[in-house]
């Protein structure tokens, strides 16, 4: 037990033993009362939480419930995460290949063989930070007119 600065006596250790290191996480037990919960505590009743066979359907049904009663909550961070991938996105947009533009809204990403070409970044923004970044890497960044002059070299 430690004293606190209001002279409260407060654990060190969780009721299994872990010990409290200012990671913790605060809950409301069923009396109402905050009750400390160790991270290690909670790694544990998670996994075991995950491994229960109607875990993923049960977290499913209940985001679904949620995006039915929350709709504006929803948009909102439906739109900040885009705004997020967006601006991720466009971080890799510094400069075209062939010319000096450099104003972002400009530049777009060709794909260098169009063989290995999976989808277009702007009809991909949903995928993961890895996949998009393996699929950008395989694009040179060229400015608007200088992608259509390629294309047109390509076609003729």
């Amino acid at each position: 037990m430690s004293i606190d600065a209001l002279g409260r006596e407060r654990k060190t250790r969780c009721i299994h033993g872990h010990p409290f290191d200012g990671t913790e996480k605060w809950s409301t037990n069923w009396k109402g009362y905050k009750c400390r919960v160790c991270r290690e505590c909670s790694r544990i009743r998670m996994q075991r939480k995950r491994e229960k066979p109607d875990f993923k359907a049960f977290e499913a049904a209940k985001m679904r419930q949620w995006r039915i009663d929350n709709p504006e909550a929803h948009k909102a961070a439906t739109k900040r995460a885009y705004e997020k991938r967006n601006k991720w996105i466009q971080s890799f947009k510094t400069q075209c290949k062939h010319c000096s533009e450099s104003r972002f809204p400009c530049l777009d990403f060709h794909h260098r063989d169009s063989g290995q070409k999976i989808a277009a970044i702007a009809q991909v923004r949903h995928w993961s930070h890895e996949r998009l970044k393996a699929e950008i890497e395989k694009c040179d960044i060229v400015c608007a007119n200088c992608h259509r002059w390629l294309h047109w070299q390509e076609h003729q």
